[in-house]
């Protein structure tokens, strides 16, 4: 569902606006009657996103474009509130060169395999049992990017154009499994759990993009594109974190009885 109203006066544009969204899944219809595995939800799962945004934009003069947006998204999981934004601004400066320049902030959205799996798998070979159970995180952080970029276009002639941008990001709450183990060698039983965690890794990088762009005649065009850019990795070093071996005995011990 999707609400917005755009309100204009003279050069000014502003548009709030509200929307909301869900899926839900249910595999609680299909069973192992066996019991080697289970579904991947055991049940009825549901992701609810509501947002609100606001945007805005100002001309001046017939050069000069201002633009700024803001939106808000409030997920069920995880149950925060996200916010991302953009503020742009172009110049023409002749009819030929324009300069552009933006700030941004993005998220990524919440994952259904992340925060809502609760998956067991067993496997037995002979007497022993192998257990493989995924756990999901509900508090799992979303990964956020910022970005600043610049931008220079040029009409060289009439049939010859080109782009340039230069822009860098940096990227945090990246997330990975962390997966831990546990043997009790009395009920001949392993077990072995994954569950998605944040790590403190960030990423920077730095880069230029550029497209040269030449058109021949309506039907033959040529157009190149190329980016370079580097990237530097931080906090790579890190630990993750143990789980605790009691709290899988009790999995175990259900198991075999």
């Amino acid at each position: 569902a999707l609400a917005e109203y755009e309100f204009k006066f003279k050069n000014f544009n502003l548009r709030p606006g509200t929307s909301y969204s869900q899926i839900t899944y249910d595999d609680s219809h299909y069973k192992d009657t066996v019991r080697y595995y289970t579904n991947l939800f055991n049940g009825k799962v549901t992701l609810k996103n509501y947002a609100f945004y606001l945007q805005s934009e100002y001309s001046f003069a017939g050069k000069l474009r201002i633009m700024a947006s803001v939106r808000g998204e409030k997920h069920l999981v995880p149950d925060n509130i996200y916010y991302s934004y953009q503020f742009a601004g172009t110049y023409q400066v002749n009819k030929s060169n324009l300069v552009r320049m933006v700030f941004s902030r993005a998220n990524r959205g919440p994952f259904v395999l992340d925060t809502q799996v609760d998956y067991e798998h067993t496997i037995l070979f002979g007497n022993y049992v192998y257990i493989q159970k995924t756990e999901r995180n509900k508090d799992l952080k979303l990964m956020t990017m910022d970005m600043i970029e610049l931008g220079f276009r040029n009409k060289l002639l009439k049939n010859i154009s080109t782009d340039f941008e230069f822009f860098v990001t940096q990227s945090k709450d990246f997330s990975l499994y962390n997966e831990s183990s546990v043997t009790n060698e009395t009920f001949d039983t392993t077990i072995e759990i994954k569950k998605k965690i944040n790590i403190p890794l960030k990423v920077n990088q730095v880069g230029s993009s550029g497209n040269f762009h030449v058109v021949i005649n309506k039907k033959l065009n040529f157009r190149f594109f190329g980016t370079i850019q580097f990237t530097l990795l931080n906090n790579m070093k890190y630990n993750l974190p143990q789980l605790d071996s009691s709290v899988l005995y009790p999995v175990i011990n259900s198991v075999r009885h």
